[in-house]
């Protein structure tokens, strides 16, 4: 079964997410819900048998007062994938997840709430005719007509899940079982709360999982109808509050009626799960008690990563050319999380450790805190530009109550470029635009790059610098924002049993001095029609004029690499770009790209692995006037999800690298010295006669290798898929993060 996700990063898709991917094939939606067009292409790629919709605004006491936004997202979004999905011609099952909030206002509501406690609380079930009474439950309420109104216009068939209150988060102390724990954890002498009249029932977190995996499991059976989960256990919140104060010992006094009552407060929700049993034989697992004592004991051990909220950032007035505030953080408008969170938050709950967004206003600022940036000037500044460095300032912009917190509070910035290997040239501008305004004290800043020499370099360029060591930053090199996203993007990477048309890919999207020279020497040696090789000439203006390259290749390149013109890397590059620009434009740099990854793991290649014997991998730097760092990216980690061998162009030791991190390279059948030459026209000129020699081996032979390699390629497969936070956190230094945990 093929599932479609929405909210796979939520409270409810981050536990179903890795149980579902071990049973079925799963897609994560990336697109924006609100963008029809977008939503609708992504369905259409994919064709699922089951969408599962959870991205929702859940908070029912913000929807008061955010009520455009609730109504947006909750149902223009809904609305827009239900949309979706009838453009497909084959049908999914749309399971929504609805709630039991929509029962709203009942008559035994007023009951409660004039003090008429009944003998018997009545359990609501699906008969309860819905009287939804917070604008959150109006626009779920919404969904489900339209869901009715999609089956009956359409034939499209949905399953609509009523779930109530859930406890036992370990991420998220907005909701009342948990928020009530943490107040009474950080304070001793009082707990301010809302209201303690209304009832609630409550279902612990892993029988909440259970049900909707029985609904996934089941959806046949299930299709067309709506569930309630229960369990039929009301408690009422003002017990709920002393049940959880007798389990923490708690003797403080609780403030009730602190908060601003809502307009339209429901007094019972209430629900069985009879015939959800009947259809799924789900049951719960979990008592109230036995959850409730889980609960209290895994807060009373937790610990905190706090995070300035995103929402702080609305009103500063940064440089953008400098620092990025919206960069590597993902989510929607109102509800975006820095990119490692949403990564790794589920790897550090085996430590007890939760990330917490918090604003200004709410952080405790007597322990540590972080604030996400990303560095821009690294982009939009050349180190050789005086004036332009003169003129700018690293943290204009940055408001004075957030200075005062890194220079005398626990506040750190992070400056983040986790996706590129900057070394030197990221010093140069960073010290430079330093010096116009050292407000912050250089021990608060910490730069992740995803260059694996960093610390050398580093201090190789405080010494030669003069950097003395109470002005040096923090650094951490790690490849999480590379790694995370790859077990959402599976579905691109199956492989077919195809016949092999061509002995290898090289593909480019851009058109780099390292790839350019490459090519040429592909095209000296006659083996351009030996692959699929792309180079993306034809989309840089600069090259599209055919002399401007080759003047380019045979007159810059060679003065500003200090070529020796007696070496075969000049000999055979300059004749080979002459022969390069006959064969323009190259295999695929014709496609219309529809397969190709603008970035990350999007692209579908796979028709390409499929029928080639191996790849040749260019990474983003070669030459060491380029760069030093010495990095991995997505370019080496496609093809061993592809399953497909490969020869790295990068720099040196980037296979020593590749085995650092656990992976097995190819060197029972490739000759891979040339990862450990130093001298970059030497080492070209070792992978171009490689590559030769295997272009040369007979398809037999070639079929032969493949299967001796298989079960070095399946291991690899295996290391990235069910080990990324094991390699984001065991073989970088991303770990440095959970010293922030208290």
């Amino acid at each position: 079964m093929k599932i479609f996700i929405t909210g796979h990063k939520g409270f409810i898709g981050n536990h179903i997410l890795p149980i579902l991917q071990q049973k079925y094939s799963v897609h994560c939606m990336e697109s924006d819900l609100l963008n029809f067009n977008e939503a609708a292409q992504e369905l259409i790629n994919f064709e699922p048998d089951l969408i599962v919709h959870l991205a929702a605004r859940t908070e029912v006491e913000k929807s008061f007062y955010e009520q455009i936004s609730f109504s947006e997202v909750n149902y223009v979004g809904t609305v827009n994938l239900i949309e979706a999905a009838n453009k497909l011609t084959k049908k999914p099952v749309f399971l929504f997840a609805s709630t039991m909030e929509v029962y709203g206002w009942q008559p035994v509501s007023n009951q409660i709430q004039q003090g008429n406690i009944p003998d018997v609380i009545p359990a609501f079930d699906e008969t309860t005719i819905p009287n939804p009474n917070a604008p959150y439950a109006v626009a779920k309420f919404a969904c489900e007509k339209y869901l009715e109104y999609a089956h009956r216009a359409y034939g499209l068939e949905y399953i609509i899940i009523r779930q109530t209150n859930c406890y036992g988060r370990k991420d998220n102390d907005f909701f009342v079982t948990e928020q009530i724990i943490s107040q009474m954890l950080k304070n001793k002498d009082e707990c301010n709360l809302g209201y303690g009249t209304p009832y609630r029932n409550f279902i612990y977190i892993d029988d909440l999982i259970d049900a909707w995996i029985a609904v996934i499991d089941n959806k046949d059976k299930c299709v067309n109808n709506i569930f309630t989960m229960g369990p039929n256990y009301p408690v009422q919140i003002e017990q709920h509050a002393k049940n959880i104060a007798g389990l923490l010992n708690w003797t403080g006094k609780i403030n009730w009626n602190t908060k601003p009552k809502r307009h339209g407060e429901i007094y019972l929700l209430n629900s069985n799960n009879d015939k959800l049993t009947k259809f799924t034989n789900w049951d719960h697992k979990v008592d109230y008690w036995s959850g409730l004592k889980q609960t209290v004991e895994f807060w009373k051990q937790k610990k905190t990563i706090t995070i300035l909220d995103h929402s702080e950032y609305t009103n500063w007035n940064v440089d953008n050319t400098i620092l990025s505030l919206d960069k590597f953080w993902v989510g929607s408008k109102l509800n975006k999380t820095p990119e490692f969170v949403s990564i790794t938050r589920n790897y550090i709950k085996q430590y007890n450790i939760e990330y917490k967004l918090s604003t200004f206003e709410n952080i405790d600022k007597s322990r540590p805190w972080l604030i996400f940036t990303s560095g821009e000037f690294i982009f939009n500044i050349h180190f050789l530009d005086k004036e332009q460095l003169a003129n700018k300032q690293l943290f204009q912009g940055i408001p004075d109550n957030i200075i005062h917190e890194l220079v005398n509070g626990n506040a750190y910035l992070i400056i983040s470029c986790e996706q590129e290997a900057f070394t030197n040239s990221f010093f140069d501008i960073f010290y430079s635009l330093y010096k116009n305004n050292p407000a912050i004290p250089t021990n608060k800043i910490i730069h992740i790059t995803a260059a694996r020499n960093i610390h050398e370099l580093y201090n190789e360029y405080c010494l030669k610098n003069n950097i003395p060591h109470e002005e040096k930053i923090q650094i951490w090199y790690s490849y999480y924002s590379l790694l995370g996203p790859i077990n959402h993007n599976l579905n691109l990477y199956t492989p077919t049993p195809t016949k092999k048309t061509k002995k290898f890919i090289n593909f480019n999207r851009v058109p780099r001095s390292h790839r350019i020279t490459f090519t040429s020497l592909l095209a000296e040696y006659d083996l351009l029609d030996q692959g699929y090789v792309s180079l993306g000439i034809d989309e840089n203006p600069i090259f599209k004029n055919r002399s401007t390259f080759v003047y380019h290749v045979q007159h810059h390149l060679p003065r500003y690499y200090n070529w020796n013109v007696k070496e075969d890397l000049y000999k055979f590059t300059i004749p080979g770009c002459q022969k390069l620009v006959n064969k323009l434009p190259l295999t695929i740099d014709t496609d219309k790209f529809d397969y190709r990854p603008s970035f990350a793991y999007s692209g579908k290649l796979m028709k390409f692995y499929d029928t080639c014997y191996f790849s040749v991998v260019s990474n983003t730097y070669f030459f060491a006037k380029d760069e030093l760092g010495i990095t991995l990216n997505e370019k080496e980690f496609k093809p061993i999800l592809a399953r497909h061998p490969f020869i790295l162009i990068a720099r040196p030791r980037t296979l020593a690298l590749l085995k650092e991190l656990g992976f097995k390279t190819f060197s029972q059948w490739f000759d891979e010295s040339y990862d450990e030459e130093k001298d970059d026209s030497k080492r070209m000129v070792k992978i171009i006669n490689e590559v030769d020699r295997l272009c040369k081996i007979d398809n037999n032979t070639w079929d032969a290798m493949l299967e001796e390699m298989k079960p070095v390629l399946e291991y690899n497969y295996n290391w990235i898929v069910n080990n990324t936070n094991d390699i984001i956190f065991n073989f970088t230094e991303f770990k440095n993060i959970l010293k922030y945990a208290v």
